[in-house]
């Protein structure tokens, strides 16, 4: 019935020769509550209604089933009423969280006589290729200089201080302004000897916003960007709910292992100790490397 594809579940119905009603479901997420996705409805490739909602609940799903119908015309209509196209909007959310989950994972069989490869930095020793790091320290340590440092380094320094892997990098700067991040790139880059545009890193001026409001825009670099580095100031900045909270901790790794798979997060530490990052002690079981910068600087 439904397909996968990257970007979500789609099912097809057709209600009429060559009329087909398309349901279509997007960002799909298992919180607490329940499944919750964006679920949209059209009809010759033409949205007729969307929403994001818990797909559990019947009343939401009526709402939605309803606005689409209406739209239909009479014509249509006739031939397909609404308890039909309740129905099928209830089939779809039913079928969604099955089709998501079991497509996306496959299962593997290692061969242990197959020599490994080895480990891959794109920063050594810091950031490791399709893994996450999380740099802490106190505020006011000099964290986001270390950060745009090592972006500038991956990203076209001539002469990096350490060995790196060059790629492109995304700043997401979610705490000072654009002038702010733009003058300490040029203090950084005299440094490193650095000229122009001779460099592959770009920036995400954002300040103000949230991790989790960025989402769209970070998939969309992604695509265009398959080997970027991401370098997040700060995951303070997340969107997702406190910071003390395992599920915001969970959902904020999980964003980025699945929109960026190499990323390095700046951190901050707590009032009572500095040897950890602030915050659900899964931040420490997400990351692959945690570096404190007052210590690795």
């Amino acid at each position: 019935m439904p397909q996968v594809s990257s970007e979500g579940v789609i099912w097809d119905r057709e209600i009429l020769p060559g009329n087909n009603l398309t349901f279509l479901a997007k960002d799909i997420r298992r919180e607490h509550t329940g499944v919750h996705a964006n679920i949209g409805i059209l009809f010759r490739s033409y949205l007729l209604a969307f929403d994001v909602f818990n797909i559990g609940r019947n009343e939401e799903r009526q709402r939605l089933s309803k606005s689409a119908w209406s739209l239909l015309g009479k014509d249509i209509a006739a031939v397909y009423d609404f308890q039909t196209c309740k129905h099928d909007l209830d089939a779809f959310c039913l079928a969604v969280p099955r089709a998501w989950e079991e497509s996306r994972w496959e299962l593997d069989t290692y061969d242990v006589d197959q020599p490994l490869e080895p480990l891959r930095f794109v920063l050594r020793p810091y950031i490791l290729h399709g893994a996450g790091t999380i740099m802490f320290a106190p505020p006011g340590s000099g964290k986001s200089y270390m950060a745009m440092f090592m972006a500038l380094s991956i990203g076209g320094a001539p002469r990096p201080p350490w060995h790196v892997e060059p790629r492109p990098v995304l700043y997401i700067n979610l705490e000072r302004s654009g002038e702010s991040m733009r003058r300490r790139f040029h203090m950084l880059a005299a440094v490193l000897g650095v000229r122009g545009r001779d460099h592959r890193v770009q920036f995400l001026n954002a300040r103000g916003a949230s991790l989790q409001g960025l989402n769209r825009r970070l998939q969309a670099y992604r695509r265009d960007m398959p080997d970027a580095v991401a370098v997040v100031d700060s995951i303070s900045r997340a969107g997702f709910g406190s910071l003390t909270e395992d599920e915001t901790a969970n959902r904020l790794v999980d964003m980025l292992n699945g929109t960026f798979g190499t990323w390095l997060g700046i951190g901050h530490t707590s009032r009572a100790s500095d040897d950890h990052v602030y915050g659900s002690i899964h931040f420490d079981a997400g990351e692959d490397i945690g570096s404190s910068s007052a210590r690795s600087g």
